[in-house]
């Protein structure tokens, strides 16, 4: 490190900061000594136990700072060798963000702001690691791939699959009952042709994610809403013939079913001969310290089981690539496979083995990690600037996985939920309105994605959100 440099480091403090806060200060001050390039272009930063010596602090503040402006692409890692300068934002200083904020309602927004958006990071996607594994598979393919794949998908893809659920959730099962889908609609479209008929009763919990109520429509389903309290989705007093649900973080409340609301579940199902579906949609992102039994899990302990388990690699590869996958039990196989061969595959076959490769990779296991981390961050991040600019306004949730957070209206908020969505995206900013989740009249809120945006995007995306709403007294 230039001797500059060492200087500008003296001027990092940490007294007098929440515990918790410290690694989001000691980012925000490094961010500050790179936008102000008084820290140079590729210049190695100090070894992290070196600075939490040099602050009094533990070395994991210190890596989660870094690991902050690596998200951000102000600072790269070097593996084995440290970490480095990478780029000088645009937007220099801090001083010039808050003249931004300040600005709103002098013009929109000339570029997108990922800020709320329900997605992954993209750019911290290990593309490296992804070329490799295209490459290995393309220099010497599988003929019989490019010829035919068996109904329900590539089978190393269903075994990798398997130890996917294994290692990720504790699901047990085996590659003959895994069916590799192209997304949910896909997944939905499977289920109806081997379970279900047009005007079949169909419990969803209400409120919803809007395109999965709309495929149901679409299908010919009669929609049983059943509220979401405390313990998750409540019981469809109507015998149905199949529920389909969100229990380890119920989009969008982000609350959690109690394993007494499992239980009743499953007895329900039993009774009734309903088939559950139990949509595990960002698995990877639970942040919470112990993660509950699947109903998969659960069934299993049972006779007749008839617990599907959908999931999606949409949040930790990329969407467009449109792969997920359905476990059902096995007495269900013979009826899928057949429903299967009916509809075709429709995920993109070249890919299947790319992505067997790909998931099966320890490097990938790490990334999720690192994500897993970042993303919490975040979360922690909005949900502090919620809180200490929009409080009057919104009464946020703190989600224990996912990618999305619900903020709830207050009383002494001017615009309804959808307005705001308009507004917000007249900035470029994405929200979704909370009350549009629901089957009839919902409560008045917003869903605010934290994964996407870097710490610096959130706070502009905040800062905008609150000055609309005073706009609006």
């Amino acid at each position: 490190m230039a001797f500059n440099d060492a200087l500008a480091l003296l001027n990092l403090r940490l007294n007098n900061v929440a515990r918790g806060q410290r690694y989001l200060s000691l980012a925000k001050q490094l961010r500050q000594l790179i936008s102000e390039q008084r820290l140079a272009l590729d210049s190695r930063l100090p070894a992290t136990r070196k600075l939490a010596e040099q602050l009094g602090v533990s070395r994991t503040s210190v890596l989660n700072a870094y690991e902050v402006l690596v998200a951000e692409g102000l600072v790269r890692a070097q593996p084995g060798s440290g970490y480095y300068v990478a780029a000088v934002p645009a937007a220099a200083s801090s001083a010039q963000r808050q003249s931004t904020a300040s600005h709103v309602h002098t013009s929109p927004a000339k570029h997108a702001n990922p800020a709320f958006a329900s997605s992954g990071d993209l750019e911290q996607f290990p593309f490296a690691l992804w070329r490799r594994c295209l490459n290995r598979v393309w220099a010497k393919p599988d003929l019989t791939m490019l010829r035919e794949v068996p109904a329900g998908g590539y089978l190393p893809l269903k075994q990798a699959i398997c130890d996917y659920s294994l290692r990720l959730r504790g699901v047990q099962c085996r590659p003959e009952q895994v069916f590799v889908t192209a997304g949910s609609r896909d997944t939905l479209a499977l289920i109806y042709a081997a379970l279900l008929e047009r005007g079949d009763p169909i419990a969803l919990e209400d409120p919803c994610y809007p395109p999965l109520r709309q495929g149901l429509l679409a299908h010919g389903a009669n929609l049983h809403p059943c509220a979401v309290d405390g313990e998750g989705m409540q019981l469809a007093p109507e015998p149905c013939r199949l529920a389909w649900m969100t229990p380890a973080k119920q989009y969008p409340t982000s609350t959690l079913m109690s394993r007494e609301r499992r239980m009743a579940w499953l007895s329900y199902a039993r009774e009734r001969g309903t088939y559950l579906v139990e949509d595990d949609f960002d698995a990877e992102f639970i942040y919470r310290r112990s993660t509950p039994e699947t109903l998969w899990q659960l069934s299993q302990q049972m006779t007749g089981s008839s617990v599907l388990l959908a999931g999606s690699f949409s949040k930790v590869l990329f969407p467009s690539l449109r792969v997920g996958y359905l476990l059902v039990p096995e007495p269900l196989v013979e009826r899928f496979t057949a429903a299967q061969s009916r509809l075709g595959n429709l995920c993109s076959v070249p890919m299947q083995p790319v992505v067997a490769e790909f998931i099966a990779e320890p490097q990938f296991h790490s990334y999720l990690r690192r994500m897993r981390r970042l993303y919490q961050r975040r979360r922690d991040h909005l949900y502090q600037l919620i809180e200490s600019q929009l409080a009057e306004y919104f009464q946020p949730v703190l989600p224990e996985g996912g990618m999305v957070m619900p903020v709830y209206a207050s009383k002494h908020l001017r615009l309804s939920d959808s307005a705001l969505q308009a507004q917000l995206k007249e900035w470029g900013i994405h929200a979704s309105a909370l009350s549009k989740q629901f089957y009839g009249e919902g409560r008045q809120g917003l869903l605010l994605g934290y994964s996407a945006a870097s710490e610096v995007q959130l706070g502009e995306a905040v800062a905008t959100l609150a000055e609309l709403c005073r706009s609006a007294d």
